[in-house]
Order: C-alpha cells, then structure tokens, then sequence
C-alpha cells in the first residue's frame, strides 16, 4: 500500500521537473531571439519577446536590462530607466 501511496507524488515530481525545463527552454528561446531582433533594429518585436521571458521569470535581472536598452533606443527615455533601476535592484 505505502508504494502504491508514493507512485502520484513521484510521476508529479516528475512532470513539475520537465515543466521546469520546458519553461526554460522557453525563456532562453524567447531571449536569445529578443536580443537578435534588437541588434537586427526590429526593436517592437524584440520588446514583445522579453516580455514574454518576464511571464516566465519575472525576477531575471537581464531580461529588465535589456528591455531598458530597447526602450533607451526607442526614445522612451523614462521608461528606459525604470527598467534599469529594477535591473540594478534585481542584481546589484
């Protein structure tokens, strides 16, 4: 009885460890192509993909760097620096 009470929390374990991995593979994918798309000048495209990195991990200091460094070359100068600020207070 005590193995067959085990078996559902193992196969979920399981599944939240594949998840995870998905999720990151995600995230890597959506930020490698955000910053190609920057350096390519396509800059509302690069936005809308490190947005989508901060659904998944919203408290990665780099994806808040590089939306300042999109929004700074965009002109919005303000909202460029608010991303740095929470960049710099995410990792200091």
């Amino acid at each position: 009885m005590l193995f067959v009470s085990c078996k559902p929390k193992k196969s979920v374990l399981e599944n939240n460890g594949n998840e995870q991995v998905e999720q990151t593979t995600k995230f890597n994918t959506y930020f490698i192509d955000g910053c190609t798309h920057f350096n390519n000048g396509n800059n509302e495209t690069a936005l809308k993909l490190l947005n989508k990195c901060l659904e998944i991990k919203p408290d990665e200091a780099s994806v808040y760097f590089q939306i300042s460094k999109v929004l700074s070359s965009s002109g919005e100068a303000d909202k460029a620096l608010t991303n740095a600020l929470k960049a710099n207070e995410l990792a200091p």
